[in-house]
């Protein structure tokens, strides 16, 4: 087993050291390389880097911001090893989950890609967690199989800068492959306003029109699925549930301080929100979401 750790970064050298520092302390031993793009940092990232002194590190100079997809896939052309883990430089991560990712996926070939726990620090700790009209439940981050996230062709470069993290799911998910979610957190975003982000969120365009050609790329699918599994009743259910309680004060007090009772709960609604189940993957205690969705003209079960 061995790692390829894909970060794309922009001047943004004091999160880009804790982002390291999360990784690097607690790899251990575990066979990694480490593939940086940068955008043409001027806040000393490069020097820094250069001067960091790790063997197992390869620095990509883009000079100029290329999108998040780009700077993704240029990494991902250079990753050389069976496993592909793409963070953003504003992560902390726990290394611990990513291997035990890795680990289930050496056990299990027909699982793509296995999802650490993602949650949002300035947002009471609430797992970033999405769906897909009710039918397929979306992760924000991904350890792939490297074998994999060549067959999905990498990254869709028609994103620049959303959606890339559900594309991709749902991508491996098309092929007929499993993914998993982790019940332990992997991955702590203390999400930072710079000013690149914040345009990004006020460019409505770009946001409306990458929206519009996600929608178009798997409406194909969705109609199939939705015909596969008309009654969406329960899912619905449960996520309406769900997010209610992400608003909820004395559920964002309890997730603030990581009360179990509240996780189990939250999780507990994901599993029932889940239509297309991998019910043989119930029993790895590890991980709490599993699934896969039916092949072409197959029924769901």
């Amino acid at each position: 087993m061995s790692i390829s750790i894909c970060i794309p970064t922009y001047n943004r050298l004091e999160y880009l050291k804790k982002c390291l520092s999360s990784i690097l302390d607690g790899i251990g031993n575990y066979p990694y390389e480490l593939i940086i793009a940068d955008g043409g940092s001027t806040d000393g990232t490069i020097e820094y880097l250069e001067n960091l002194g790790n063997d197992n590190l390869t620095l990509i100079k883009q000079g100029k911001l290329v999108g998040a997809s780009r700077a993704w896939n240029a990494c991902f052309k250079k990753a050389k090893n069976e496993y592909v883990f793409w963070p953003c430089d504003d992560y902390i991560i726990n290394p611990n989950v990513i291997l035990n990712c890795c680990k289930i996926m050496d056990k299990y070939p027909e699982i793509g890609l296995a999802s650490p726990k993602f949650i949002e620090a300035t947002l009471s700790n609430f797992p970033n967690i999405g769906s897909w009209q009710y039918l397929i439940v979306l992760s924000k981050t991904h350890v792939f199989r490297n074998s994999v996230l060549k067959e999905i062709g990498f990254f869709d470069d028609n994103f620049k800068t959303y959606y890339i993290d559900v594309d991709s799911h749902i991508a491996v998910l098309n092929l007929g492959y499993t993914t998993l979610f982790t019940r332990e957190v992997g991955i702590i975003h203390n999400r930072f306003f710079d000013e690149i982000r914040k345009k990004n969120i006020q460019n409505k365009t770009v946001a409306k029109s990458e929206l519009d050609y996600y929608k178009q790329k798997w409406k194909k699918l969705d109609d199939r699925l939705i015909a596969s599994y008309p009654k969406r009743f329960k899912a619905k259910v449960a996520w309406s549930i769900h997010d209610r309680l992400r608003q909820f004060g004395l559920m964002q007090k309890f997730m603030k301080n990581n009360h179990p009772f509240a996780i189990k709960m939250l999780d507990w609604f994901l599993q029932k929100s889940v239509i297309f189940e991998a019910k043989e993957f119930r029993h790895l205690k590890d991980f709490y979401l599993a699934q896969r969705i039916p092949p072409e003209n197959k029924k769901s079960t």
